[in-house]
């Protein structure tokens, strides 16, 4: 059993289970915190303080604090506010309750530059969606995509990073290599993940806090937000990818065909090209559009929801979609983040009107 195996079931195992969402909102200031004035709440969340690329050292990543954050997020999750509240001072969090025209929302932010996660609660959930964004400063943009999931579509929460990927120089217990933090990204020798990389590290409250919500919500879809520089595998290529969706590295339909209609979905609302969005899912994709391979092999939110399908914990309807995008011109293109998340919209199961 691998070690990033071992942690998974500890933190499943300390993880209290919650029956239904969230509640109500008890107590809480009646006005919007200075933070939040004159921004929507996705944006706001995403100019929050974050660790910086290379300072990192002197933060801890580690899981040490891993049941009392466990306990944190679920008292916010199923309304027990006080409580929640009690317990945020000790783990340096606040508390702040937002109203806003598309329902109320609950926000567990860190109280300044500690790399720790923002956790973003909706009180009224339309669609049984969870949202995660675990590089916002190396992939500018998707914090945004998370928050908006649940404030403008309805997705139950958003899970936001605080920390640069490359912020510490302590390797990773988790598998895999990158040439991301090498002095000269994208260019040298692979090297491991670091401890700060919330896609690529168990040792992280970011990973806590997906183990914790995916839990809560067995049968929901979780997206996570990826951003890269290219799509093509070849530059001599002729095809251009903006989308590469995946759920693991499997090339095989029949595993995640929520990922395959999601691309066929994606390719309705772009139109001419379907190299603009392919599916690891379909071998067909990557031998006719020859797209780069990010598939998520490496993820450890993948693997633990992989793990928690095997043994149970998660619905066998629940999905983990894996999604790539363009950095130019996606995450600067609203009408782009719009199509996508109008996608997602249509996938998503509905909690309100169960089928």
């Amino acid at each position: 059993m691998t070690q990033a195996r071992r942690r998974t079931g500890l933190f499943l195992g300390a993880i209290i289970m919650v029956a239904g969402g969230i509640i109500s909102i008890v107590g809480g200031p009646d006005d919007e915190p200075a933070w939040l004035r004159g921004q929507s709440l996705s944006e706001a969340v995403a100019a929050l303080p974050r660790v910086q690329r290379g300072q990192g050292d002197g933060v801890q990543f580690d899981s040490a604090q891993a049941a009392d954050f466990t306990a944190l997020v679920t008292d916010a999750a199923a309304g027990r506010l006080a409580a929640a509240r009690d317990r945020a001072g000790s783990l340096g969090y606040k508390i702040d309750d937002v109203v806003r025209d598309a329902g109320k929302f609950v926000v567990l932010s860190p109280r300044g530059r500690t790399g720790k996660p923002t956790v973003v609660l909706s009180v009224s959930a339309g669609r049984d969606l969870i949202a995660e964004a675990p590089h916002p400063l190396f992939e500018r943009g998707t914090a945004q995509q998370a928050v908006a999931l649940v404030e403008e579509s309805g997705a139950r929460a958003a899970i936001v990073a605080g920390a640069h990927r490359c912020a510490a120089s302590a390797p990773s217990s988790s598998p895999g290599r990158t040439r991301v933090c090498n002095p000269e990204p994208g260019k040298g020798k692979p090297q491991p993940y670091k401890v700060s990389d919330a896609a690529h590290s168990v040792d992280t409250l970011f990973h806590t806090a997906h183990l914790v919500l995916a839990n809560l919500w067995p049968a929901a879809v979780i997206v996570q937000f990826h951003g890269m520089s290219r799509g093509r595998r070849d530059p001599e290529s002729p095809f251009e990818t903006w989308f590469i969706v995946s759920s693991g590295p499997s090339s095989d339909p029949g595993t995640s065909p929520l990922s395959v209609r999601l691309r066929d979905a994606l390719r309705r609302r772009l139109g001419s090209d379907p190299g603009l969005a392919v599916s690891c899912q379909d071998p067909q994709d990557h031998a006719q559009y020859r797209y780069r391979r990010l598939c998520g092999h490496d993820n450890v939110q993948w693997r633990a929801f992989r793990d928690a399908l095997q043994v149970g914990f998660a619905s066998p309807g629940s999905e983990f979609l894996h999604i790539e995008q363009r950095v130019d011109p996606i995450l600067r293109s609203r009408d782009l983040s719009r199509i996508l998340r109008e996608s997602l919209e249509a996938l998503a199961p509905d909690v309100r009107h169960p089928h």
